[in-house]
């Protein structure tokens, strides 16, 4: 007897074309869903693209860019691209702070590094140059909030263009303020002087934060209208007769004690210091910045000198106030809100205070 329920032959190769199409447009389905995210991702790799190339072309129009041939902004746009990611990655790691696109986007690591001056070159000078600080102040007592600025004691930001100058402007700018708090002149007075005429150092190449006290403590400063800066090195120093000249009585290195620091600041006026520098200072935009100990230990770019004109606190965490000399476009405003109480970078190492009687 013949079982109806059991599939006949032409039933069973019904099925197995059934099962054929059915494999043929599961298969053709994958590929089109792969092919869609294939594409998914070249449009989204072309959308990235292009904002990276309109982020590039304002960069360059901001920061008056000027490249020799467009094989060479291809170079620096490839660089541009690699920094832009770096920085983002950085971002996530250090809570609070925004990093982004500065005029040092388009500059490998090996290039920041000149603007920055060697540890080995600023350690070891303390001794030489240092002063006792004659009980100038040893109080605690100073108010919760001090920034030189609202007094009008600090001169606009200045920016060393891709010179390894930090030791000469930091010093500078303390002198300057100085100057102003003592006689009540506020002057912009001369770094290239420093760099130009100081035969203790080596210009763009590197300083102290001493050796320029030092100068200015026996030779003076003229102004900055008088000797421009120029970002580079002279041959000689161009300095000329009957020029003003700004000078301090002595310079002193602080105590490694944050306290004492702020209440000196308080007291008497800015300071200059030098931290270990690591790549996300060179792309700061805003917040507290905070770098890891592991960050100052491992990832160093070198050591930048920089001026303290004040402090505060945000939301219980306390920062000082910090000139730098990379221009206004820079961070905020060309200022930096450095983490205190914590003795980041070793930035406690050397602490120099000009002094004018």
């Amino acid at each position: 007897m013949k079982n109806d329920l059991l599939p006949s032959a032409n039933q069973k190769e019904v099925q197995k074309e059934s099962e054929g199409c059915l494999k043929k447009y599961r298969y053709r389905i994958l590929l089109f869903l792969i092919v869609l995210g294939l594409f998914g991702v070249y449009y989204n790799y072309l959308e990235n693209m292009n904002e990276l190339e309109k982020m590039f072309e304002d960069f360059v129009h901001v920061y008056e860019k000027r490249y020799r041939s467009q094989q060479e902004k291809d170079h620096r746009f490839s660089i541009f691209m690699r920094n832009v990611r770096k920085h983002e990655e950085d971002e996530k790691r250090h809570n609070g702070i925004n990093l982004g696109v500065t005029q040092f986007s388009d500059r490998t690591d090996d290039e920041l590094k000149s603007l920055l001056v060697p540890i080995s070159s600023s350690n070891g000078i303390t001794q030489s140059y240092s002063l006792e600080t004659q009980g100038k102040t040893s109080s605690t007592d100073h108010p919760a909030h001090f920034d030189w600025r609202e007094r009008n004691h600090v001169t606009p930001i200045k920016d060393q263009g891709y010179c390894g100058s930090c030791w000469a402007f930091s010093t500078v700018a303390t002198v300057e303020s100085l100057n102003s708090i003592k006689r009540g002149k506020l002057i912009s007075l001369s770094e290239q002087e420093i760099l130009d005429c100081n035969p203790k150092y080596y210009g763009c190449s590197g300083g102290t934060t001493a050796s320029a006290m030092e100068f200015v403590r026996e030779i003076g400063l003229c102004t900055e209208e008088e000797y421009k800066y120029r970002a580079a090195d002279s041959e000689k120093c161009l300095r000329t007769k009957n020029l003003t000249r700004i000078s301090i009585d002595a310079y002193i290195f602080l105590p490694k004690n944050e306290t004492f620091v702020a209440n000196w600041i308080a007291k008497n006026g800015p300071v200059t210091f030098a931290m270990t520098t690591t790549r996300p200072l060179l792309f700061y935009r805003s917040g507290i910045y905070h770098p890891s100990s592991e960050d100052c230990a491992d990832k160093s770019l070198g050591s930048h000198a920089m001026a303290i004109v004040g402090y505060g606190s945000e939301k219980g965490k306390d920062y000082w106030i910090v000139k730098n000399s990379w221009g206004k476009n820079w961070g905020e405003n060309g200022y930096l809100r450095l983490i205190r109480g914590k003795q980041v970078c070793s930035m406690m190492d050397r602490v120099v205070a000009p002094v004018i009687n």
